[in-house]
């Protein structure tokens, strides 16, 4: 039994990639998608996986078991996950993951165990995973199934309802005749299709695992028309992306593709429509603004939240006819640091340079968590682990790292020199405002703490100890009651990180007080 199971992780270490390819045929193995990724019944436990922005795993349980989560991306990065103890019953488990595993995960595998075999919250070193697994595979339930992240071709139906055969062109490629289906990469393509002497062309901007159908004969009109270009100068005009001779010419009746240049520069594009025998073609009307975006190639633009495609191979990306005021532009590529900004809109061309930031995964190790980190001042992750990775843009950056209590670190750093990042935070001084107060017949105590931490509190008289407790003072108030105290001297002591400090109070029938002090206690 063992040594199958042996075989099996070695394969699934060394191999992944060859063990896919035994089931997904090589060329769909980087285009498959999966969001519901399985559902398994073990002699133990079902099991159901989904994967978003967070691992999802929910389970039923027939009995008590330890359970354990293995990660594997796309370069063989592998993590185990201790997820801990969970009765007999359901249970749903988020996994909340560092973003440069957000978009990459290639495997997931869930193991079981009636008790406990890992004492740490992870394993990160693939060595020590693999000693691991190999030591208690015979103790190890395990259920598993391939992920895929990566993105999924775009899937391209045409056809015409007319009976017209069209010969149709992607990208300046002759794919065949309609009807005709393909896959693209998600983007902007460029699709041509012609029927005897004419042709038509058009711009398509496909998404991310899209389904689009269109019907060529939408786009064609039997006759021609006659355009006619309503602009002072030509001479940075382009129509079906050539050049304009004259402002008066006739082209097919269907769709079209209008382009405008300052120099060398696209600063204006629209797909149209010409039905009529004369159309004429002026220039954007004015007060309305367009946004000319320069980023990197095959990102993803959101628009106030809403998808508007992706960037073209020179990484520009054209919005017109915008009314707005403000716009909130969102780009996003996986690998690269996302931005979200606003742009305040001039009527006509806003030009936008964005070039997104190549992300590097760092190792970060700290001695306190959580640690919040803000790159060039601008809050960007928190780490709740004394050793995780986190994605950070490559060159020069001021990285500064926050804990509520401790000192702050702040560095200016070359990320792509460096693949591990050791802070040691020291701790700041614990505040202990204490107010003690006597009604003329109980003595209360108000300990203001300045965070969450342990003390020991005692009231001691010159008889013995009369109130004795160890308590997790939370960060503001925290009350405590003597009643009916005798009459006397009282010490009130109290020990803090193995500091101690002290206040003395006494008491006197029908004589109230109220005593206030500020303590300071300094971590080690």
């Amino acid at each position: 039994m063992r040594a199958p199971l042996v075989c099996f992780l070695i394969c699934l270490f060394i191999g992944v990639n060859y063990v896919l390819s035994a089931s997904i045929p090589p060329e769909e193995l980087f285009s498959w998608v999966a969001k519901s990724l399985f559902v398994v019944d073990k002699c133990d436990f079902k099991l159901h996986v989904s994967y978003d922005s967070t691992l999802k795993v929910e389970l039923e349980l027939q009995k008590n078991s330890h359970l354990y989560l293995l990660l594997k991306d796309l370069k063989s990065k592998t993590l185990f996950i201790n997820l801990g103890f969970f009765k007999k019953g359901k249970h749903t488990i988020n996994v909340d993951l560092e973003s440069n595993w957000k978009d990459s995960i290639l495997l997931v595998q869930i193991f079981s165990c009636e008790y406990p075999l890992l004492t740490s919250e992870r394993l990160e070193n693939e060595s020590d995973i693999f000693n691991f697994l190999s030591e208690n595979v015979e103790n190890l339930r395990t259920a598993w199934q391939i992920v895929f992240k990566c993105s999924k071709n775009a899937i391209l139906k045409l056809y015409s309802n007319h009976g017209k055969k069209f010969i149709v062109m992607i990208d300046g490629k002759t794919i065949g005749e309609t009807p005709i289906s393909m896959q693209l990469t998600p983007g902007i393509h460029r699709l041509i299709f012609k029927h005897g002497t004419k042709e038509w062309s058009k711009i398509l901007c496909l998404q991310d695992s899209e389904i689009r159908e269109i019907d060529l004969s939408d786009y064609i009109h039997d006759g021609d028309c006659k355009v006619e270009v309503d602009f002072e100068s030509i001479d940075n005009l382009k129509f079906d992306f050539n050049n304009i001779a004259q402002k008066t010419f006739t082209v097919p009746k269907g769709a079209h593709t209008l382009e405008i240049f300052e120099g060398n520069m696209l600063v204006f594009l629209k797909n149209m429509k010409l039905t009529k025998d004369i159309e004429k073609i002026s220039p954007p009307k004015l007060g309305l603004s367009s946004i000319l975006l320069k980023t990197n190639p095959g990102a993803m633009i959101f628009l106030n939240g809403s998808f508007k495609g992706l960037s073209g191979k020179n990484g520009t990306f054209f919005i017109e006819s915008l009314t707005w005021k403000i716009a909130v532009v969102k780009i996003t590529k996986s690998g690269y640091l996302s931005e979200e900004f606003p742009v305040v809109l001039k009527p006509g061309i806003n030009i936008v340079k964005r070039p997104l930031l190549e992300l590097e995964s760092v190792l970060i190790k700290t001695n306190v968590k959580p640690v919040k980190i803000f790159l060039d001042g601008k809050y960007l992750d928190t780490i709740n682990r004394e050793t995780q990775y986190v994605s950070l843009p490559k060159g020069e950056h001021t990285l500064r790292f926050e804990n509520s209590c401790c000192y702050t670190i702040q560095e200016t750093l070359d990320i792509s020199e460096r693949s591990e990042i050791n802070l040691f935070f020291h701790r700041l001084p614990l505040y202990l405002y204490i107010v003690v107060s006597y009604d003329e017949k109980d003595m209360k105590m108000d300990l203001i703490a300045s965070e969450d931490f342990w003390v020991n509190l005692y009231v001691i008289n010159k008889e013995r100890t009369v109130f004795k407790k160890r308590k997790l003072l939370k960060e503001g108030h925290n009350y405590f009651e003597i009643r009916n105290p005798k009459e006397g001297s009282y010490l009130i002591k109290i020990i803090a990180e193995d500091k101690e400090d002290e206040l003395k109070v006494r008491i006197e029938k029908g004589v109230k007080f109220e005593i206030k002090k500020l303590l300071t206690f300094f971590p080690h």
